[in-house]
């Protein structure tokens, strides 16, 4: 779609934030730029132009592994100068909508994000609402619908020999950040048939925080799809 859309044969690609790379399991800190590069490295037609990060050495060590062109300390200036066709937004939450917003002015014309996809839901709604209007194609990292056992399950699912779909369930540590996975994957297995209510209840004792986001300690939240399919 991508391809079609700007009818080019090479796409810039951007990265804004580029992190210091850790181990997998440090999920407060891990450098997810660092897969989006491998990523894009995977596919033809991708010149990895930029990044940006405001520790010089992050986006050094970032450059230096991918072989990605130029680097900066200010990812507006790297909007600025770079014409770049795609840009990762790899940073905390907090930071998505001004990052996204200020590509989109840009003139980027796709941009792939990290979730959570905001702190509120205004944020939210003002990057939807400025992609729409400067024609960007935004899409946030949902990857595991790609993954094969999902895939599987989607498959069997929609073959009907699981028969029909009343019902689907799923756990996870926290709603705000995993669980956006989980909803993601509730919609896919559903056929992406949209929501008619959602009904929820947490509670918040210990004051946890989760990329900097409040985070409840319980909660249960219940979905009635139009199809009559609940989650």
């Amino acid at each position: 779609m991508i391809y079609s859309t700007l009818n080019m044969k090479t796409l810039r690609v951007g990265f804004i934030g580029t992190g210091k790379k850790k181990a997998r399991g440090d999920l407060a800190g891990f450098a997810m730029a660092y897969a989006h590069a491998a990523a894009y490295q995977a596919l033809p037609g991708m010149e990895l132009a930029a990044c940006a990060d405001i520790v010089k050495e992050n986006a050094e060590a970032f450059a230096q592994e991918t072989g990605t062109r130029a680097i900066y300390t200010d990812y507006r200036a790297m909007l600025k100068k770079e014409k770049l066709h795609v840009v990762s937004i790899c940073t905390w939450p907090h930071l998505h909508a001004p990052m996204v917003i200020a590509a989109a002015q840009a003139g980027v014309k796709a941009i792939h994000c990290e979730k959570p996809m905001a702190y509120t839901w205004g944020e939210a709604v003002k990057m939807s609402q400025v992609a729409k209007r400067c024609g960007v194609k935004l899409t946030f990292n949902h990857q595991r619908r790609f993954g094969a056992p999902f895939r599987k399950l989607r498959n069997l699912a929609w073959s009907g020999k699981l028969g029909n779909l009343k019902r689907m369930e799923g756990y996870c540590p926290n709603l705000y950040d995993w669980g956006t996975h989980w909803v993601d994957m509730l919609n896919m297995f559903n056929r992406e048939t949209p929501g008619e209510w959602v009904i929820g209840q947490l509670h918040c004792r210990s004051g946890r925080r989760w990329f900097g986001a409040p985070c409840e300690d319980q909660g249960v939240y219940h979905i009635k799809y139009r199809n009559g399919v609940q989650g």
